[in-house]
């Protein structure tokens, strides 16, 4: 038997937040965990298992690019050097997610 939970948005950000010591650690802002959802949510893979532990590796959230420099490398100059390699969701102007770095 197995039992399915419906997760929806506000389920998700407040799941992945409380994971993440309400944001103190710095993971993920809200609006980030928003972006992340709306991409997620608009997957064409059917159902779909909610693992925060899988998304929480897979997923990492930038305050802008010199952030992602200085944790990996200056080589990539710009998102699009980024996105060539990776999965981009834009946050805002500077903020961003990337998949699987």
């Amino acid at each position: 038997m197995a039992l399915i939970d419906t997760v929806t948005k506000f389920d998700f950000i407040d799941r992945m937040w409380k994971i993440h010591d309400n944001g103190k650690n710095g993971a993920y802002s809200i609006e980030g965990l928003e972006v992340l959802w709306d991409w997620l949510d608009g997957l064409e893979y059917g159902h779909q298992e909610f693992y925060p532990a899988d998304i929480s590796c897979t997923w990492n959230e930038f305050k802008n690019l010199k952030e992602f420099q200085d944790n990996y490398t200056d080589e990539y100059e710009d998102l699009d050097d980024i996105r060539d390699i990776s999965i981009v969701l834009e946050i805002d102007d500077e903020a961003f997610l990337v998949s699987e770095f």
